[in-house]
């Protein structure tokens, strides 16, 4: 009795311990799937890359495939930023998402699909929170965003202020933090900016497809 119940224990812990292997293997699978739908995909896109440019993977979305994020070195405040997903669970549909455009550099939330970009000209300062959605024909849609007005010099106070939610509804600034903290936490934001490619990235090429971005 006691050897088969022993017996009975060893066969369910293998049987336990290679479902879990098998699910890494369908993991490990998928994210090689992926990333070969992101290869396809800039083949067919080559419009996206012809100039120099370079790129990171990360996790922009809360699932576990890792999401192409790239850009030209040429323009300056990385205002040509795109980004490869895979949005809603439907991993047999690359979306492309952008493009982003920022000063100083576009910005995003890793896990949380939440872009930062901000914008200063005309005597106006803004900053927008965006959400990567497959809702939007260009991927992503306005969660909220603010303007500054100023009337001379950026170092003034400003002349006004705006908050809103989504595109156009207008909002006090104390609903406005709450909100942004209700969206991000205490998560920390990601630069990329890669102008010049000052940051160090690798670059987006025939070789770095050939590796499925992963090195060489």
């Amino acid at each position: 009795m006691k050897i088969q119940f022993v017996k009975c224990l060893a066969l369910a812990t293998f049987i336990f311990l290679l479902a879990g292997c098998n699910a890494k293997f369908n993991d490990e699978a998928q994210v090689e799937k992926c990333l070969d739908g992101y290869v396809e995909y800039l083949k067919a896109h080559t419009e996206l890359w012809e100039s120099e440019t370079v790129y990171s993977l990360d996790y922009v979305n809360d699932d576990n495939i890792p999401d192409l994020i790239f850009g030209d070195t040429i323009a300056n405040h990385a205002s040509n930023i795109y980004i490869l997903t895979y949005l809603d669970g439907h991993y047999d549909q690359v979306k492309c998402c952008g493009p982003f455009g920022s000063y100083g550099g576009t910005s995003y939330y890793p896990r949380l699909g939440i872009m930062y970009t901000s914008d200063v000209g005309m005597g106006v300062e803004s900053e927008y929170y965006s959400l990567l959605s497959s809702e939007k024909e260009y991927g992503f849609k306005t969660l909220c965003h603010n303007y500054y007005y100023y009337e001379k010099d950026y170092e003034d106070e400003p002349s006004e202020i705006k908050f809103f939610l989504g595109e156009d509804e207008e909002i006090s600034e104390e609903k406005y933090d709450e909100y942004v903290k209700g969206l991000v936490g205490d998560t920390e934001r990601k630069v990329f900016y890669t102008y010049e490619n000052d940051y160090g990235y690798e670059y987006l090429n025939q070789e770095a497809l050939d590796n499925r971005f992963l090195g060489k």
